[in-house]
């Protein structure tokens, strides 16, 4: 127990039933303090200075709890934050769809939007990696040619080209030029379909199923990912076998149907 001149507590009776404490500074001494007290009990007093303490402690629990509350409040919102900034960016991340129409015409379909660091090589070309069966002759072939549009950053496709992975060090492109010099930006939408002709059998789409990289940018090292291509998977014709097993199921159908009308047409006569 603290001796009398370590407590800092001033005594008020109201009533001589009742005693409230009151914390005080350090300047109340002793003797100020057994002239409040005067003829208050002292037990009463300890006793009531004892409940405060329980107060006080309870209290410094509850603003412990609270904080403890809105630090788990606080960090759940920087959570849901950061989660709604990764559903945002992979909602709109770039999507390339490709439908091989023969070995030499493709359509190609753009859409969504650039994502990531501008690149250092080339930021106003878009390319499509190992899209071809075979690697192309030479860079900008002369026989390619293209119809439709594509947009991006709000400029139109001005041209597409293909790079030989022999030439270019790496691997082949197929790449689509906006115009200009001026790089694409993050975020820009990016939209539209062109059908394409490699022109001529020297090299062909990759085959139906066939997936690669997307990318913002040229030559390896310089330029910003953007997720796959697809090329879709060729209808599978059904063997020539179904289907004679299909006509074959079909005529016994009838076949049926026709006895069962003979045989209550006889049962009628």
């Amino acid at each position: 127990m603290n001796s009398l001149s370590d407590i800092f507590w001033s005594i008020r009776v109201s009533s001589p039933q009742f005693v409230h404490l009151q914390h005080r500074s350090s300047k109340c001494c002793c003797a100020d303090l057994l002239a409040t007290v005067n003829t208050v009990d002292l037990g009463k007093a300890f006793s009531e200075h004892d409940h405060v303490r329980q107060v006080a402690w309870e209290m410094s629990i509850r603003e412990f709890l609270l904080r403890k509350k809105l630090l788990m409040k606080r960090n759940l919102v920087a959570i849901l934050a950061a989660a709604s900034a990764l559903w945002a960016s992979a909602s709109s991340a770039l999507t390339v769809q490709i439908d091989r129409l023969s070995g030499t015409v493709a359509e190609i379909n753009f859409s969504g939007a650039l994502a990531g660091v501008t690149p250092t090589s080339n930021p106003h070309l878009l390319a499509l990696r190992d899209v071809f069966a075979s690697d192309p002759p030479g860079i900008e072939n002369d026989n390619l040619s293209f119809s439709g549009s594509i947009t991006a950053d709000g400029r139109a496709l001005s041209n597409v080209y293909t790079a030989s992975g022999a030439v270019i060090g790496g691997t082949p492109l197929l790449y689509f030029y906006f115009g200009g010099f001026t790089p694409l930006t993050t975020g820009a939408s990016v939209s539209g379909t062109v059908t394409v002709n490699l022109g001529g059998t020297a090299f062909q789409w990759a085959n139906g199923g066939s997936t690669g990289d997307v990318q913002w940018g040229l030559y390896s090292g310089g330029y910003t990912d953007q997720g796959d291509w697809s090329i879709a998977a060729a209808a599978v014709p059904l063997p020539a076998s179904m289907l004679l097993l299909l006509f074959g199921l079909v005529g016994l159908a009838a076949l049926s149907d026709w006895r069962r009308k003979e045989f209550l047409s006889l049962l009628g006569a």
